[in-house]
């Protein structure tokens, strides 16, 4: 129960209206000293009538204010429940949900008014991944930030606190293997391609990588697409391939974002791999163009890269198991990454040979816009100075000769 214990109208000289200073008393003992304007000219009203009659009613209300919601519990553990309510229908909502349970788990039973900063940032930047002991990455811990601001922007909201302070606290933390853009060559392309034919890596991996190499599409969007995605465009007279949904650990829902549902052309040569899935997919009688054996949906990638590498704390090395994407980088004597480096392949690629303008490949990627692409792929265009072409000549003139011929005195 918040209560106003002092409150007094303020002349500040520099300012037309009145203004009302006062403190708050909250329930465990602690004061909290605020001051905001009244909207009320000085030149409409006397000191006197603000004093006498518009302040001991401006305390009424808003006493009222600030404990009409306080009905119920200020704990994190309401405010993180009602977060949760808010995010059932997030692609990802499963993971949101494991990382509010395990915040709950640490903070659920305080009052989140008492909940101090410091707290919280050396919380988030001790976690460590509870399976392998390793150290979690910025991009992960950031993921824990996000629900804590989603939580304390719940009770700003409800005006059990004044501000949220979570957008302040610094994250640090290992790089995510994960997120590093390190595309394959040209040449590795075409060895995974060929090597990816046998079956000993899987009936899915194959096309899989055919169509993320050639439409840069995102794991969870490649396993969610359907046969009837594929449509012929009669007013551009195309193939083109409808990305309207994605799966995350067996979540099936929207794209991440409005931009993220999209139609991209189909060039000629990724046809071949959309006609064999769509074949595949005719004889398991399923609308899923990458499906199990009996035709029902992929829960996750996983089921086509195989489990994602974690680090052994015992023998201090990382692992895969049974990871056919790992198995196949290792039998092409090609470094591991993330298989999301398909994407980055595809974009990085369209990039140096200009396949695509630079507004129809953010379009194709979902980006919102072309920054986006500099952002991302920034890393990518170092050191592309040297590959600029000496023989060119920039400023050759349509009669054969060039700017930069013989100087001559001008008389």
């Amino acid at each position: 129960m918040k209560k106003i214990v002092k409150a007094s109208i303020l002349n500040r000289s520099s300012r037309n209206h009145w203004y009302i200073k006062y403190k708050v008393a909250i329930e465990n003992g602690k004061i909290e000293y605020k001051e905001e304007s009244t909207k009320v000219l000085k030149t409409e009203e006397t000191l006197a009538y603000m004093t006498n009659t518009y302040l001991p009613a401006w305390i009424i209300d808003k006493e009222d204010k600030f404990n009409k919601n306080l009905t119920h519990s200020t704990t994190l553990e309401y405010y993180a429940l009602e977060f949760l309510d808010e995010c059932t229908r997030h692609i990802d909502y499963d993971n949101i949900k494991d990382r509010t349970k395990r915040i709950i788990t640490e903070f659920g039973s305080e009052d989140i008014i008492n909940i101090k900063k410091r707290h919280i940032k050396k919380w988030l930047n001790n976690l460590m991944n509870i399976r392998t002991g390793e150290e979690l990455s910025k991009t992960y811990r950031n993921k824990f930030k996000r629900i804590f601001n989603g939580i304390f922007t719940l009770a700003v909201e409800d005006e059990v606190l004044n501000i949220n302070y979570i957008p302040d606290i610094k994250i640090y933390g290992k790089k995510s293997d994960d997120n590093e853009v390190a595309p394959f060559s040209i040449e590795e392309v075409n060895i995974l391609l060929e090597a990816s034919k046998d079956l000993k890596y899987g009936e899915l991996l194959h096309p899989y990588l055919g169509l993320t190499f050639n439409l840069g599409l995102s794991p969870h969007e490649a396993i969610a697409l359907q046969i009837y995605d594929k449509q012929w465009d009669e007013i551009h007279q195309k193939n083109v391939l409808h990305i309207q949904r994605g799966i995350t650990k067996n979540k099936l829902g929207k794209t991440k974002n409005d931009y993220r549902e999209r139609s991209i052309v189909i060039r000629e040569e990724v046809q071949v791999y959309l006609d064999y899935l769509i074949e595949e997919a005719n004889k398991k009688n399923t609308i899923w163009l990458f499906s199990n054996k009996d035709g029902s949906r992929l829960h996750d990638i996983e089921n086509i890269r195989g489990t994602k590498q974690y680090f052994n704390t015992k023998k201090g090395l990382y692992e895969h198991h049974d990871s056919k994407w790992y198995k196949l980088l290792k039998d092409c004597n090609i470094p591991y990454r993330h298989i999301k480096n398909c994407r980055h392949t595809f974009t990085m690629t369209a990039l140096d040979k200009k396949t695509y303008t630079h507004p129809e490949l953010a379009s194709t990627l979902g980006h919102s816009n072309m920054q986006m692409i500099i952002n991302h792929y920034g890393k990518g265009i170092r050191n592309k100075a040297l590959a600029v072409d000496d023989k060119v000549n920039m400023y050759k003139v349509s009669d054969g000769g060039t700017f930069g011929g013989t100087m001559q005195k001008v008389v």
